[in-house]
């Protein structure tokens, strides 16, 4: 994944950590390579993840402001290599 500089923000979107470049279908995160699917919670926008509909191979996840019932913000695959912004993990405690 390939982010832009601290403070920038490209295109309403943002790197989220999860990837499915190992397996096809199987969305993991790449800080504990835990599934999405045992964490319970996933937020994809209506149709994601497409993987490009199978023109362009998309193993990243990225937050974007997509537009369903209203403006919201929901996860939609990405090519990896896309230049977006980045959201940290930070422990606290």
């Amino acid at each position: 994944m390939i982010a832009s500089g601290p403070g920038e923000f490209t295109n309403d979107m943002w790197w989220l950590g999860g990837s499915d470049a190992d397996v096809e279908g199987d969305w993991r995160w790449v800080n504990s390579d835990q599934s999405f699917d045992s964490t319970g919670f996933k937020n994809w926008a209506k149709g994601e993840p497409d993987n490009g509909n199978g023109i362009i191979d998309q193993d990243c996840v990225t937050l974007q402001r997509v537009w369903e019932s209203d403006v919201e913000y929901k996860w939609q695959d990405q090519r990896c290599e896309a230049t977006v912004s980045f959201i940290c993990e930070k422990r606290i405690g």
